[in-house]
Parts: C-alpha cells; structure tokens; sequence
C-alpha cells in the first residue's frame, strides 16, 4: 500500500523524508520535530533544559508532531491519526505510533508498517 501524493507531500514539507530527498530540497528546511514546552506558561523551546528553566515548579512536556500537517498533538497515537486516517487503518496508525513511542523516526515506523 502507498500513501497518497498529498499525504506525500505533507510528510517532506515538514522534514520526515529528508534522508530520501535531494540537497536543493531539503535546503532551507527545519529539521527539528520534537518541541518541549513549559507547563506553566506554554513557551516553546528546542531543549528540554530550556523549558525546565522557563518556570521551573512545572515539568515540560514533549510534543509530538503529527508528520504530514505537524499540528501538535499530546501523544504519538493522536498524532498519527492526525492525517494518516485518510490512508491507513487504526491498526497501522497504532502500530506506527508505537514505533514512533519507542524511539523511532515517523518515516522508519510508517516505512515499517506500509511496507
């Protein structure tokens, strides 16, 4: 099974297929996925320390990004349902989750589960 262009197309604009992509397309890119935020006040950051650091009484939490939209989502298993339903069924998009969960990239679990 494939995923459609479009799904295609939201997983490279967001970074996820840049090991399969040329140097002119990934140019320019983020390639950060994985935010931490502050509990207290929501602030963003790229390191967990920096977030520990915003208001320090509160843990930071990891966002999980969903691979094709990168809406931010709580966990992995939203996340992947998120925009893979259009193409997927439940049981895919809970098995690229938990692949995701443990430590994964989105391209390897969802290559893992397509293929």
């Amino acid at each position: 099974m494939k995923l459609n262009p479009l799904l295609q197309d939201g997983i490279k604009a967001n970074g996820y297929l840049g090991d399969h992509l040329t140097k002119s397309e990934t140019k320019g890119r983020a390639t950060a996925v994985t935010m931490w935020a502050c509990c207290e006040c929501g602030a963003t950051y790229d390191c967990s320390d920096d977030a520990e650091e915003c208001c320090p009484e509160e843990t930071s939490n990891a966002e999980i990004r969903c691979p094709v939209c990168a809406e931010i989502h709580t966990d992995a298993f939203e996340a992947s349902s998120c925009c893979l339903w259009k193409d997927l069924d439940v049981s895919k998009r809970e098995s690229i989750a938990k692949i995701v969960e443990s430590g994964h990239d989105w391209i390897d679990a969802i290559e893992r589960v397509v293929n």
